[in-house]
């Protein structure tokens, strides 16, 4: 009974040591002892669902980064390959531009009838021997600035002021048709067209005249090179075209709004093919501003 009587007694004294303990700690820290012990159950488990979380979003972040990563990749392989300097003499650059685009500025002679010494020579001088960065980048080849209307995509150069805009092709080749088509469709150089294919020195101050550049020297740049590569040679190919427009007997056509090639044989008692044949016209397109040659 004695033995019984102790164990209580120490148990007591073990009791009240424990609430004098207690007593000693702050309120908040025994609250926030209590709610840890009920709810580190609940805790555990919260806890271990953010870690999974967390791993999940660093995965798709990692996935997402390896794709930026294969882009970058890609686009820092591609922009070198149009940026890329062009090493050689000016000569062998300028012999390059020749051999690579003449048989594209006689094609285009025969369609649009611009002498291909012009263009070649217009070519070499905008693009500085196809090294430009409107070149490389853009596939510009004669300068051309966007102007009012113009729907294709385009880049930003500083010219003649900051920041203009140019257009842009997807290839040399785009850029030689939107050249012809650009001087056949503006009035300001009707004159032009006027002259004889082997007048290349007419046509350089011809271009200067109408506002094609805006460098004083502008004609004589372009028959310095004529010349000095001899690229009056390639207007022997025009000899294939068709008679030029001083031709008193020939009758010529300036395409308006709303015309079609169906539209202009019936109106000439002329026969579609014959106006395709004669012109050099590829499918059935014709845009205002086009000279046509009826007969």
């Amino acid at each position: 009974m004695w033995t019984s009587w102790f164990g209580n007694y120490l148990l007591q004294q073990k009791t009240i040591k424990s609430m004098a303990h207690i007593k000693t700690q702050p309120l908040g820290y025994i609250l926030l002892t209590m709610f840890l012990l009920s709810s580190c159950g609940s805790s555990l488990k919260t806890l271990e669902r953010k870690k999974e979380e967390l791993r999940k979003a660093q995965e798709s972040v990692e996935k997402i980064e390896s794709r930026i990563s294969k882009m970058e990749s890609k686009i820092q392989y591609k922009k070198p390959q149009k940026t890329i300097v062009k090493k050689g003499t000016r000569e062998e650059l300028i012999q390059d531009y020749i051999k690579k685009y003449s048989k594209l500025a006689v094609s285009e002679m025969k369609k649009y009838r611009i002498p291909a010494s012009i263009k070649l020579a217009q070519g070499i001088l905008e693009t500085k021997y196809d090294t430009s960065r409107l070149a490389t980048e853009g596939n510009n080849h004669f300068g051309i600035k966007c102007h009012k209307g113009w729907k294709g995509t385009s880049m930003r150069v500083t010219d003649d002021a900051p920041n203009e805009c140019f257009r842009t092709y997807r290839t040399a080749s785009e850029s030689f048709r939107d050249h012809s088509l650009f001087l056949n469709s503006r009035p300001r150089y009707d004159a032009l067209f006027d002259l004889k294919l082997h007048d290349y020195s007419g046509w350089a101050h011809g271009l200067k005249k109408a506002g094609y550049a805006t460098n004083p020297l502008y004609a004589e740049g372009l028959i310095a090179l004529i010349e000095e590569f001899k690229l009056y040679r390639f207007d022997k190919g025009g000899r294939l075209a068709k008679q030029s427009k001083s031709d008193k007997n020939q009758l010529v056509h300036r395409v308006q709004r709303g015309d079609t090639l169906y539209s202009i044989s019936k109106r000439y008692k002329v026969k579609v093919s014959d106006l395709i044949h004669k012109n050099n016209i590829n499918g059935s397109l014709i845009i205002p501003g086009q000279r046509l040659i009826i007969r």
